[in-house]
């Protein structure tokens, strides 16, 4: 009998809510009783990366992890088809598209305080920033007790915008405001 391991994730609380999860390996022996017990093959339960939003569209296919599937031009096509990413601040100067860098996840979060990126470190993303100002004063959020007090609270218009995506699928994988 094949011995395999597999990754169990066991949920406490509301079934439906998720309320807390646990991951923990369970031994062969687990296995090899579920398999004699049900005589069904059991296979390791696989988690990947979170697939980000669909977002730029490649224009050529790659295998290799370390090549882009698009460049400078597929990221000013999605600029120009979205145009709420270039929304600036009312009166002042129009947005437009700065750096546009392909680098391992790694360098791509230490620019964001070490923040993850949603990728192994030596997978190939396309750092994007926008130059401002940006009006980012329908992004914030405010908690509302501090709302119901200042209800008019101005945010200053952010200088830059900063867009990552995964370098082969296109997908949107983190943005943000920077100075």
């Amino acid at each position: 009998m094949k011995k395999t391991s597999v990754l169990a994730v066991l949920s406490f609380g509301i079934a439906n809510a998720g309320l807390l999860s646990v991951a923990m390996p369970i031994g062969s022996w687990y296995t090899e009783a579920a398999v004699r017990h049900t005589g069904v093959q059991m296979q390791r339960i696989h988690y990947d990366y979170p697939p980000g939003v669909s977002a730029i569209q490649p224009s050529r296919q790659v295998t290799d992890r370390s090549q882009a599937a698009y460049g400078r031009a597929e990221v000013e096509r999605y600029l120009e088809s979205n145009p709420r990413l270039m929304r600036g601040v009312p009166g002042g100067p129009s947005p437009r598209l700065g750096t546009v860098e392909f680098l391992p996840a790694r360098q791509a979060s230490a620019r964001v305080n070490n923040a993850s990126i949603g990728r192994p470190d030596d997978v190939l993303v396309c750092w994007v920033e926008l130059i401002g100002p940006f009006d980012v004063s329908d992004d914030v959020s405010v908690p509302a007790f501090i709302a119901e007090r200042s209800p008019n609270i101005p945010y200053p218009p952010a200088p830059k915008q900063i867009l990552v995506f995964d370098a082969q699928t296109g997908n949107l994988l983190l943005s943000g405001y920077s100075k």
